[in-house]
């Protein structure tokens, strides 16, 4: 009998929409998982956007029909299922989180944005560890430091980890050095 594997979602940005089912491996976590495979021990599922007009919070349906896909093909451990994105992904990991805390065990936004008034609340029992460049221009490092302010307004303890000099392309630090994995493999959902 297989044992459960622990499982991550990533949410990819605007620049990886399509329908080809391969642009959303072309940054963030697929390459950190393909350069060190060993500290990426999850089954990973990679949904896609089919175009930048779009929003994850509107397309939440379509991650979760990933997940439970990926729960009827592989043995997935249902308390240790996380969720990650950068960018337009990040929002969606705050906004997908937030709405399905009970879904996830753990969550890192990545150079996300989102409304901290409505995520705030449903988020302060979650691990959350939030990524930003200070140097950001395209996602400003404020929204980021919103919504962890309000989280911990709201009575959780989020991690939020800021790079200075880092522009938008923060995920590459976020994902390959600091022992992301690690982190997730440490929090299981809460019952």
């Amino acid at each position: 009998r297989q044992v459960p594997a622990p499982c991550i979602v990533f949410l990819h940005g605007s620049g990886e929409c399509g329908t080809d089912g391969l642009r959303q491996l072309a940054q963030g976590l697929a390459p950190a998982m393909v350069a060190a495979p060993e500290a990426w021990p999850f089954v990973a599922v990679f949904p896609q956007l089919e175009t930048s007009e779009i929003q994850w919070a509107d397309r939440e349906g379509l991650v979760l029909a990933a997940l439970a896909d990926a729960r009827g093909e592989c043995a997935i451990d249902p308390d240790r299922i996380y969720l990650t994105g950068l960018s337009r992904g990040g929002a969606g990991t705050w906004a997908i989180a937030a709405r399905h805390p009970g879904v996830f065990a753990a969550a890192a936004p990545i150079c996300g944005y989102g409304d901290p008034a409505t995520v705030a609340a449903p988020l302060a029992a979650m691990p959350i560890w939030a990524f930003h460049g200070l140097a950001d221009d395209v996602v400003k490092p404020e929204k980021t430091t919103a919504i962890v302010e309000a989280i911990r307004a709201a009575g959780g303890t989020p991690k939020m980890t800021l790079y200075p000099g880092v522009d938008h392309g923060s995920w590459d630090r976020a994902y390959r050095t600091e022992g992301l994995g690690e982190w997730f493999l440490a929090h299981r959902r809460a019952r």
